[in-house]
Parts: structure tokens; C-alpha cells; sequence
């Protein structure tokens, strides 16, 4: 427990935030929930989200941002052998953009290619623009194994029509 000022007011980006500091000692009337909001031109970059009805030979699944264990990309790496072993992952391709610790990145490739998986992840690495990320997408998967604290990525997708698939933390 912190020693909070009294007097003070907390801006929280979301409730779990606001839980957070309330556990941390601060009172719920000092705590305010402000939503991150979204940069549509930047999110759009000048592009056009694609329209459902179209098709691929390929669904395009994508986990974007930090690569952590936290992030749960272990887990869908364990879901992407689930589907593999029931002969469910030719029509899938499984796209990682995002940066984090190259130790724990290299853990991570070096488990999809014990479990025979590497045709079917992608790398991407950091992404400048976000859109360049989208534009491609069928399925954003979020499968943080701990509360977000403003699933920012999501709400982007919603943005590009893009159904999500999340944890709840």
C-alpha cells in the first residue's frame, strides 16, 4: 500500500487500472476512468477496411505488439499445435509484429519449429504503420494472460471490422 495524497485525483485508462490503484491504496472517489481513444487517420492510414465477405485460401490470424510472457504467445502457440494435430492449420496463417526481449523471441520460434509449425507463422518484427498490419488480418488474437490494461489493439480492430479473439484476465 502506497501513501497516496489525500487530495489528489487519478486518471485511470481503464477500469482494470482503476482496480489497480484502488488496490494500491488510493479511494474509489479519486479515481477517474478516461478511455483511450483512437487516431483514426492513423490507424486508417488512408486505407479502407476490407469487407467481410471476402475470401482467402489462407485465414490470416495476427497477435500485435509487445512479445512477452505476459502477451500469451505461448498459448497460441499451444492452440496453433491443437489445430495442427487435427489436420485444421493448412488454412491457416499465423502473422507475430511486435518487438520484445530477443532471448524470450528466440524461445519462441525455436518452440514453433520444434513443433513443426514455422510454415505457418510469420514474422514481422516492429510495424511502423499499423494499418500495413490490419489491412491484412481476418482474426486478431489477444490472448494476454494478464488483465490489459487498455486493449488498445482490439479497439483498433473494431475500427477495420475485424473480429477479435481474447483471454479474459
Amino acid at each position: 500500500v502506497l501513501d497516496w495524497n489525500p487530495d489528489a485525483l487519478y486518471i485511470a485508462i481503464s477500469e482494470y487500472i482503476a482496480d489497480r490503484l484502488h488496490a494500491l491504496g488510493a479511494s474509489r472517489e479519486q479515481i477517474r476512468v478516461v478511455h483511450n481513444g483512437i487516431d483514426v487517420e492513423d490507424t486508417l492510414d488512408g486505407k479502407t477496411p476490407r469487407l467481410p465477405t471476402e475470401s482467402r485460401s489462407e485465414m490470416q490470424i495476427d497477435i500485435v505488439g509487445q512479445i512477452g510472457s505476459w502477451k500469451g504467445h505461448e498459448d497460441l502457440i499451444d492452440a496453433l499445435s491443437l489445430l495442427d494435430e487435427e489436420s485444421s492449420l493448412d488454412a491457416i496463417m499465423c502473422h507475430v509484429a511486435g518487438t520484445g526481449d530477443p532471448a524470450f523471441v528466440n524461445n519462441l520460434k525455436e518452440t514453433i519449429r520444434q513443433r513443426g509449425l514455422s510454415d505457418h507463422v510469420q514474422w514481422h518484427g516492429y510495424v511502423q504503420t499499423i494499418a500495413d498490419v490490419y489491412e491484412m488480418l481476418d482474426v486478431l488474437v489477444v490472448p494476454s494472460r494478464h488483465g490489459e490494461p487498455f486493449g488498445l489493439v482490439a479497439a483498433e480492430a473494431g475500427l477495420w471490422k475485424i473480429p477479435v479473439i481474447a483471454a479474459h484476465s
